[in-house]
């Protein structure tokens, strides 16, 4: 607990006397003017009056003494139980004066000439007291104290010096909290707590007639009971409060609070007096020297300027083993962003099928290049692929491979595998582009492969290193290294032309996504460019998915395309814009696109980056 917290435990006690002193006002004036049958309905049950308890009291002790007459009768009192038995009859009862304090007698009987204790009988002191429980030297001096009716003592009590009784402050001090006594606030010092409450906005009642309640001993002498006519505890109350809480018997005030941090307000634990923290700081963690930790928040509950600088000095050269780089952001924000290299993810699009050797990666370089930038584009476009294959080709849900032996074998010789499926889709890698990926299967390194005999693939998988034999009778995950490097990078992700379908290509992008490892992770996704105005609602789809981080590339390209490329429409290209189909100007074939198409978007993109401020 900090000590401004402390400090408010401090200040929510006092609320919480104040609250109940006004409710206590009147029950107090019940209790104490309420006739022979007045009860007084407290919350842990009816209290008599005192006039009710006085007329208790004369019964009890009437019935007090027909008891022990009963008991006496015919019975003398000895000196000793030795006299006593020699003095009666087995079967004979005779009494000894009692040792104790408040002991008048002790009833015994003549059992087979052996002295068996009946009981003890209290002197006039004792019954007097009757009602209030047994007490011990600790409460002994009390001038007021209210029990309940089965005797059991109440929080209040007052000693005969006026101030709470030693358990009276335990309780008060048991029930204490930051929520409950919110009044300690900032500013509150020494003589706030050793000397009275006036500090903290508690005026010094001028009368004592402006109280509304007051408890005072048999003497007339004023006790801590006091409340003012506001229903807060009085300047005096107040004071005699503040005389006996403690570390010890009020535990909310224990935690770092030192009489120090009290009589020099609160620069002795480390919190500066300074106009430039308290406007700044709505939070501030101190170690036990007062020295300020890296745990701050600003008054819009931000780090601060100094906890941001702690935390960039302390970061390592990557974040969950991937390269990433570390950017201040306006206003001193720090964001731990994707960035080595851009990534493209996708099938022949990427790949730039229909572009005569341009793709819209390539074009994006060449911008960014001519922009000053160094960053690397990779095309990591492979053609036939539908978004589950890109899916485990990039990481996201990695292959589910089963060795056909049941083993991985010791040698480094190639092992036949079946590809099992990803939540209901078997994925069709190496159809085309590369024949072979490096990667791990399990826990082993190695490479994964295809052979093709008559249409038909048979998956290998090759370990790297000689080892032991491994029993490998059930599914195994497989991740491509190419997925592992890009991880930390902006990743550019274009699929779904070729299937499933737009619901599961959507729940294949966010699982690359999820795996990527920057704290601000950075990526766009692209639409499918096939497509009429019947899948404008696809793309609805994508959109509330991925907002602004999505481009719907087939509907810009049917109503800029042409114009971005220069390109008169032709009467068929005005049809397939009627249509919300890409121009058959910009299109190699039913679905890929020619240069100017895959130049076009490489603009857009490279404008998407400029706007989401990653370039």
């Amino acid at each position: 607990m900090s000590d401004i917290e402390s400090l408010q435990a401090y200040g929510g006690q006092l609320a919480e006397a104040a609250e109940s002193a006004t409710a206590s006002a009147k029950k107090q004036h019940e209790y104490v003017n309420g006739d022979a049958s007045t009860d007084v309905h407290t919350e842990s049950g009816s209290v008599p009056s005192l006039a009710k308890q006085a007329v208790q009291g004369q019964e009890k002790v009437a019935a007090v003494l027909t008891e022990v007459a009963s008991q006496l009768a015919g019975a003398a009192t000895y000196d000793t139980t030795e006299l006593g038995l020699l003095k009666t009859v087995d079967g004979g009862y005779f009494s000894t004066p009692s040792p104790a304090k408040k002991g008048y007698l002790i009833s015994w009987r003549n059992t087979a000439g052996k002295a068996v204790y009946q009981d003890t009988y209290p002197n006039v002191t004792a019954i007097e007291e009757i009602g209030i429980e047994d007490q011990s030297s600790e409460v002994s001096g009390l001038a007021f104290a209210v029990v309940d009716d089965a005797g059991r003592r109440t929080w209040l009590e007052s000693g005969v010096d006026g101030r709470p009784s030693v358990h009276a402050a335990e309780k008060i001090g048991e029930v204490l909290t930051a929520e409950n006594a919110p009044a300690l606030a900032d500013g509150v010092t020494e003589k706030a707590i050793a000397g009275s409450l006036d500090a903290v906005g508690i005026e010094q009642l001028p009368e004592l007639n402006d109280l509304a309640f007051a408890v005072v001993d048999d003497a007339g002498r004023r006790t801590w009971l006091e409340s003012g006519i506001d229903g807060r505890p009085s300047a005096h109350a107040a004071e005699k409060i503040g005389e006996v809480l403690t570390a010890e018997n009020a535990p909310a005030l224990a935690d770092g609070v030192a009489a120090k941090a009290i009589a020099d307000s609160l620069d002795a634990v480390g919190i500066e007096q300074l106009s430039e923290l308290n406007d700044c700081l709505s939070f501030s963690v101190v170690d036990e020297d007062g020295r300020r930790t890296w745990l701050e928040a600003d008054r819009e509950g931000k780090p601060t300027k100094r906890a941001m600088d702690a935390i960039v000095e302390g970061l390592p050269a990557d974040v969950g083993q991937a390269p990433s780089t570390y950017q201040s952001g306006v206003k001193g924000v720090l964001n731990i962003v994707s960035g080595i290299r851009i990534n493209g993810f996708g099938d022949s699009m990427t790949a730039g099928a229909g572009g005569g050797g341009t793709t819209y990666t390539g074009e994006l370089q060449r911008l960014l290049t001519a922009a000053g930038h160094s960053i690397p584009v990779v095309n990591r476009g492979v053609g036939g692929e539908n978004s589950v294959t890109i899916c485990a080709r990039a990481g996201g849900n990695p292959f589910i491979v089963l060795p056909v032996a049941g083993v991985i074998p010791a040698t480094t010789t190639a092992f036949e595998i079946t590809l099992q499926a990803i939540n209901g889709y078997v994925p069709k890698p190496l159809m085309q582009g590369p024949s072979s990926y490096t990667g791990r299967l399990g826990q082993v390194p190695g490479t994964f492969s295809r052979t093709v005999v008559d249409n038909v693939y048979t998956y290998y998988f090759t370990r790297a290193k000689a080892g032991a034999e491994i029993v490998a009778n059930r599914p195994l995950p497989m991740y491509l290294d190419i997925g592992d490097q890009a991880r930390g990078d902006i990743n550019i992700i274009w699929i779904g032309q070729n299937g499933p379908n737009d619901v599961r290509a959507i729940q294949d992008a966010n699982a690359i996504i999820q795996r990527m490892t920057a704290l601000d992770k950075r990526y766009l996704v692209i639409s499918k460019p096939g497509g009429t105005s019947a899948n404008d609602a696809d793309d609805a789809l994508w959109f509330a998915e991925f907002g602004r981080r999505f481009i719907p590339i087939r509907q810009y390209m049917v109503k800029y395309g042409l114009a971005d490329a220069g390109i008169e429409p032709t009467a068929q290209d005005l049809i397939d814009m009627a249509n919300g189909t890409v121009p058959t100007s910009l299109r190699s074939d039913s679905v890929h696109w020619l240069a100017a198409g895959y130049t076009i978007l490489a603009n857009i993109i490279f404008q998407r980056l400029k706007e989401l401020e990653w370039i």
